[in-house]
Parts: C-alpha cells; sequence; structure tokens
C-alpha cells in the first residue's frame, strides 16, 4: 500500500482547515483527518482496482476459453487443383 505524501495531507488538511471555518489550535487534528482521509481513500483505490483486473482476468479467460467461430468474413481456402500431385517425388515402397 502506498504512503499519501505530504503534499497530499498538506493539501488535504488546507481543504477541510477551510471547510471548520479556520479555526486556530486544531491543526495538528486537521492533519490527522486529513492523512487518515487520504489513507483510507488510497486503500479503496487500490482495492478497487484491484478489482477491476480481477474482473477483467476472468472475462478474459472466458473469452479464451469459448469456443471459437469461424468468421462470416474469413477467406474460404482454395480446393486443391486435381489431377495434379501434391509433391513430386514417386511413392517408395
Amino acid at each position: 500500500m502506498r504512503s499519501p505524501t505530504h503534499e497530499e495531507i498538506t493539501r488535504r488538511a488546507e481543504e477541510l482547515w477551510q471547510d471548520y471555518g479556520r479555526p486556530s489550535g486544531r491543526d495538528e487534528a486537521i492533519w490527522l483527518e486529513a492523512e487518515q482521509q487520504i489513507s483510507t481513500h488510497a486503500t479503496l483505490s487500490e482495492s478497487h482496482s484491484e478489482h477491476a483486473l480481477a474482473e477483467q482476468a476472468a472475462t478474459q479467460r472466458k473469452e479464451a476459453l469459448a469456443p471459437q467461430r469461424a468468421s462470416k468474413s474469413a477467406p474460404k481456402p482454395e480446393p486443391a487443383e486435381t489431377g495434379k500431385p501434391l509433391w513430386n517425388n514417386p511413392h517408395s515402397r
């Protein structure tokens, strides 16, 4: 898990301080609250990312294991020319 940076905590603490009406004497409490909020948000984001990756992997696995259907736009193979040998060497016995 990634730790929040000093800049991230500073930005969030300033937002909280503004939201609380710029109180004096609550710097440490606001800083700790900002740090907690950012840590919780980072944990939830990581969890969400891991869940999304797991879902994507499951979908890819299903698609890989699903029977393959022939594409309608795929070119049809040319039939072999009749009466013409497939190799130049005669059969050996």
